[in-house]
C-alpha cells in the first residue's frame, strides 16, 4: 500500500526539467496531467487548446442532436382515422324514419330544427324552405 507522502510526492513532481503542464482544462475532460519540454510545450499546448474547443463544440452539438431526437416525430400528423358518427340532425332524420323526400314535409323535424338552429347542424336549404333564420 501507498504511502500518503509518496503519492503527494508524485503528484507534485516536475518529471522534466524547464518543462510546462497541460492546462487544467485538460483536467476537465479527464486527461491525466503530464509534463511537456518547454521548447514543445508552446505550439503543443496550443493544439491541444484547440483540441479542447473542439471536443466542446462537439458536446454541445452531441447534447443538441439528442434533443432534436427526442421530439415527438408524429406531431401535427393525423393520430388516424377519425370515426365518421352522424349529426344529431341525422339521428333525428333516422328516429323519425323519414327519407330525404320527407325532409320538408315532416313538422317533427320542422320543430325540432327550429328549437336548435342555433346550436346544432340543419341543413341550410331546408331552413331556407322553411323560412328559418340563424342567429349567427
Amino acid at each position: 500500500m501507498e504511502a500518503a507522502s509518496d503519492r503527494q510526492d508524485r503528484a507534485t513532481c516536475n518529471p522534466m526539467p524547464g518543462s510546462r503542464t497541460v492546462s487544467t482544462s485538460a483536467q476537465y475532460f479527464g486527461v491525466p496531467q503530464r509534463a511537456l519540454p518547454s521548447n514543445v510545450a508552446g505550439s503543443c499546448e496550443s493544439d491541444f487548446r484547440s483540441f479542447v474547443d473542439f471536443l466542446c463544440q462537439f458536446r454541445i452539438f452531441a447534447e443538441v442532436h439528442k434533443l432534436r431526437n427526442k421530439v415527438n416525430s408524429n406531431w401535427g400528423k393525423a393520430c388516424g382515422e377519425i370515426p365518421k358518427t352522424p349529426t344529431s340532425f341525422e339521428e333525428m332524420v333516422q328516429r323519425l324514419k323519414l327519407s330525404e323526400k320527407d325532409y320538408r314535409s315532416s313538422a317533427p323535424l320542422k320543430e325540432w330544427a327550429q328549437k336548435h338552429k342555433d346550436s346544432k347542424y340543419v341543413p341550410q336549404d331546408l331552413l331556407e324552405a322553411w323560412g328559418i333564420v340563424v342567429n349567427v
